[in-house]
């Protein structure tokens, strides 16, 4: 769980260094960190949203995997 911007460690520093220790899943709050966290990975994860996703968000939840 990245959340709260992995507890004040950074997404952007926290993710990469978890993916290279073998995370291959990440959840997050919501859909910012979502992106946040796609944006931080060298290869394709899954990420789950926790947190509830606006309606006028949802299209950019489905572009983004």
């Amino acid at each position: 769980m990245v959340k709260a911007n992995a507890y004040g460690h950074g997404i952007q520093q926290f993710v990469p260094i978890a993916e290279s220790c073998g995370v291959d899943h990440f959840s997050v709050f919501s859909l910012e960190e979502a992106v946040n966290v796609k944006q931080a990975l060298k290869n394709h994860c899954d990420i789950m949203v926790m947190g509830w996703i606006d309606e006028a968000d949802v299209s950019i939840a489905v572009e983004n995997d």
